[in-house]
């Protein structure tokens, strides 16, 4: 999962843009923002993509639950 992160870093889109974009990808995003600036006038500064394992659902596997992975990438934003 790193490497679409780092595009979506260097490609000079808006903050908005880049967060939609790896949202639309499947990850959760959690955004650091310095300023007080729309995101849309925001730049990424730094992603941190993670994996983390989520809760254990309903059913298991062999009397494991299961517990699914999720990535969540970590934005840093300047406004």
């Amino acid at each position: 999962m790193s490497a679409p992160a780092a595009g979506a870093a260097s490609n000079g889109r808006p903050a908005d843009e880049a967060i939609a974009r790896l949202q639309a990808q499947g990850n959760r995003v959690v955004v650091n923002k310095v300023g007080t600036g729309p995101l849309a006038d925001c730049t990424v500064t730094s992603m941190r993509p993670q994996q983390v394992r989520e809760l254990p659902r309903g059913g298991t596997l062999f009397g494991v639950p299961l517990m699914p992975t999720v990535t969540v990438v970590h934005v840093g934003v300047l406004c």
